[in-house]
């Protein structure tokens, strides 16, 4: 960004420059370079802030792994979760689900699916799910 700024400042000059010259059409085409000078600068703002946020998605995939019926992130051997097994496969969203009914079920609070959890324990779902 500091090349671009510098890149910016000498345009200014160089259209000062050429408005003391009187020199309309050079002055005229120096700001039509400057204004294409900040779409790119935004441009490649929106594709920095974009490549982090695929960064950061790539991170957390690598860390998300499937068991019993619901996504869980590991990082330094600690396990949290659960997440929704539809709400991720479908749109990528870890969405917790809070345990329930002694931690045999969880429920999304986003897509509103049940899932058992705990296969360990038998306890069938209540009936208002």
């Amino acid at each position: 960004m500091a090349i671009q700024f510098s890149i910016i400042d000498e345009i200014k000059k160089v259209a000062e420059i050429a408005q003391q010259a009187k020199n309309i059409p050079l002055y005229q085409k120096i700001l039509d370079v400057q204004a294409n000078l900040l779409k790119m600068q935004e441009h490649i703002l929106k594709l920095e802030t974009e490549n982090k946020e695929l960064k950061d998605k790539l991170k957390v995939s690598k860390n998300v792994v499937y068991e019993s019926n619901a996504y869980w992130t590991t990082e330094n051997d600690k396990k949290d979760g659960p997440y929704c097994s539809h709400c991720y496969d479908k749109e990528k969203l870890l969405i917790r689900m809070p345990d329930n009914l002694n931690h045999a079920y969880a429920t999304c609070s986003e897509c509103k699916n049940t899932y058992q959890i705990r296969p360990d324990r038998n306890q069938t779902p209540p009936d208002w799910y």
